[in-house]
């Protein structure tokens, strides 16, 4: 009994560790592809294959590719401790808090903060949920915070209705982006592939319009994988660790292989890794390379992964392929390393999430106020000098402002074209 309990508890805590860290098929719309079929267009000669025995350890400053630096303080009107993951959309800011999830709603200037719906049981609440999208034409928000259910409230927060989906997917992870202003990506990952569908796309009733079934064959295992979504420009591309292949979906529901993660002996194997315990399991696992996640950007293309016991991220130039890499350490979301941050010299720059507005690119990471506080207070900070002086005035003002229970800050650079 000992043992079995041990088991369990080993799985859950290496699946949310995984999920933290988070074919070729027809679909019921007939659209043809650009070869005249439903079949998937991939595999297409000379596509781009991330493969991290290759990363190259080459330094990168801020001043590479950004040419601009601002700073958004979350209100503390609600204390939220950690950030599990956000969404800048319009004129709002969008936080999932990391420990027993809330979504909290901000305006751009990170105050005014609405609470959206509430944890528990009853209508209109959720229970521990993984993700959400906001509908473009009217901020309603959609919530994964039931099982086999999508939640929707208003842009204030109000409980609207509720959906359900055309299956179960059981213990696996929803993944939840907007087409346009009309149709809603649902994806899902699964331990060991056991899911029926990669993903569905539904209208904003539920009504299901497009999908793709799970080509992959299920194998038995006790390890969770990770994966997820990622939008750049009209396409929203879907990934999960055990598989090789990145989807792009197009708004018109065609799919094509994208990019490609390099098989071979560094990848998770499909078969059973034997462990006795949690720490064993991370000991194991962290050999192996697992994607964490994924951002594009008119020139780059990032990458968090942990691989060879170390986790961090590389940015890699998609069109000389030169690599950028960066290790980082720390935990419950909080780490340090990154891009030198020479635009300031603030604290390192860790990419978390892309945006395009008004044709300007848009990185976003997340930094806490003792980071700027203990930062600011170095002397490495003190004799810097960064492209813009003033911007680091501006920084020692905000450290001076902050305490260090304060919520956590937006950090945001602006991409040179």
């Amino acid at each position: 009994m000992l043992q079995k309990g041990i088991m369990r508890l080993a799985t859950v805590c290496l699946y949310i560790l995984f999920i933290v860290f988070n074919s070729c098929n027809h679909s019921k719309i007939n659209r043809p592809s650009s070869t005249g079929t439903n079949r998937v267009d991939s595999m297409e000669v000379g596509i781009f294959e991330i493969d991290p025995r290759k990363f190259v350890e080459n330094e990168l400053f801020l001043t590479n590719i950004a040419s601009e630096i601002t700073y958004i303080s979350l209100s503390n009107n609600f204390l939220i401790g950690t950030i599990s993951s956000f969404e800048i959309t319009g004129n709002s800011i969008f936080i999932k808090t990391g420990d027993n999830p809330v979504l909290f709603k901000y305006n751009r200037q990170g105050e005014n903060p609405i609470q959206i719906g509430r944890p528990g049981r009853g209508p209109g609440e959720y229970q521990w949920w993984d993700s959400f999208a906001v509908e473009p034409k009217n901020g309603n928000i959609y919530l994964h915070g039931k099982v086999n259910t999508i939640m929707v409230y208003t842009s204030d927060g109000k409980y609207l209705r509720e959906f359900k989906l055309p299956y179960d997917p059981g213990s696996k992870f929803i993944y939840l982006n907007f087409f346009n202003n009309s149709y809603l990506l649902i994806a899902q990952n699964s331990i060991g592939a056991h899911a029926q569908y990669d993903w569905i796309i539904t209208d904003t009733l539920g009504n299901v319009v497009s999908y793709k079934k799970n080509s992959t064959p299920p194998f038995e295992t006790r390890i969770g994988s990770s994966g997820g979504i990622f939008k750049f420009k009209d396409a929203i591309s879907y990934w999960v660790g055990y598989n090789d292949t990145v989807f792009s979906i197009s708004p018109d529901f065609k799919y094509r292989a994208s990019y490609m993660f390099a098989p071979g002996k560094h990848r998770m194997p499909k078969n059973e890794l034997k462990f006795t315990s949690p720490a064993q399991i991370i000991e194991l696992t962290s050999q192996f390379y697992t994607p964490n996640l994924l951002l594009e950007t008119n020139h780059l293309l990032i990458n968090r992964y942990r691989y060879n016991e170390k986790y961090g991220f590389v940015i890699i130039d998609k069109k000389s392929k030169e690599t950028f890499i960066s290790y980082i350490e720390g935990k419950k979301e909080i780490y340090s390393g990154g891009v030198i941050n020479d635009l300031d010299g603030g604290p390192m720059f860790i990419p978390t999430y892309y945006l395009i507005e008004n044709t300007y690119e848009y990185l976003v990471g997340i930094v806490y106020p003792s980071q700027i506080k203990s930062h600011v207070a170095t002397d490495n900070f003190k004799k810097s000098k960064p492209k813009y002086p003033e911007k680091k005035k501006d920084l020692e003002k905000l450290a001076n402002r902050l305490k260090e229970t304060d919520n956590p800050v937006l950090m945001i650079v602006r991409l040179k074209k």
